[in-house]
């Protein structure tokens, strides 16, 4: 395995593109997984249709999204810069309110909140100055903040007036879950 130095002056791993491309293969076969259902659903009217094909994207692990980013030469928003972008967009979206329990598809204006969780590129980390609570909720909140990546932006399952820019949800990297999706991201 290819080692890269790190801050620290040690090397850390990186992974060979053998590991990546097993990411995506994986994300393929999720996809074709998919692509059967929206032929089945396809048939039953055009909601349906609508509601498979907003599902391609959802549904995935970090691991997939980051080997995809990789072999397209793109990157995933760090979490302090979605927030900003989240903070300049209205506060609405396809919520748990509306009612539809499924990812739709952007408008012509896009979609910042709800649909689904959107990975970021940061590691869920303490702010500056955090001081855990004494007691069990100190150890609640402290035990999370090891190993796991930032979602931003609420999902469908999401209701509206528990959306907010600032909001970080977490998930390990490894899992996928339920309503995540990716944005990307470019150097201006």
């Amino acid at each position: 395995m290819a080692t890269t130095p790190n801050h620290l002056g040690t090397s850390k791993r990186l992974l060979e593109p053998i590991e990546r491309i097993s990411e995506v293969l994986f994300g393929l076969v999720m996809v074709l997984t998919h692509t059967t259902a929206i032929t089945v659903g396809k048939d039953e009217g055009d909601a349906v249709h609508t509601m498979h094909m907003s599902a391609l994207g959802c549904n995935l692990a970090w691991g997939i999204i980051d080997a995809v980013l990789y072999l397209m030469g793109c990157m995933a928003e760090k979490s302090r810069e979605l927030e900003v972008v989240l903070a300049q967009q209205p506060l609405q979206g396809n919520t748990f309110d509306q009612g539809f329990l499924h990812p739709m598809p952007a408008g012509a204006d896009g979609q910042w909140h709800g649909d689904l969780w959107t990975w970021t590129g940061s590691a869920y980390l303490p702010y500056p100055g955090f001081k855990p609570l004494e007691g069990s909720a100190g150890e609640y909140n402290g035990k999370f903040m090891c190993n796991q990546m930032v979602l931003r932006g609420g999902c469908c399952a999401t209701s509206l007036d528990h959306l907010r820019a600032s909001y970080r949800n977490f998930f390990y990297p490894h899992d996928r879950w339920a309503f995540t999706g990716i944005r990307l991201a470019g150097d201006l």
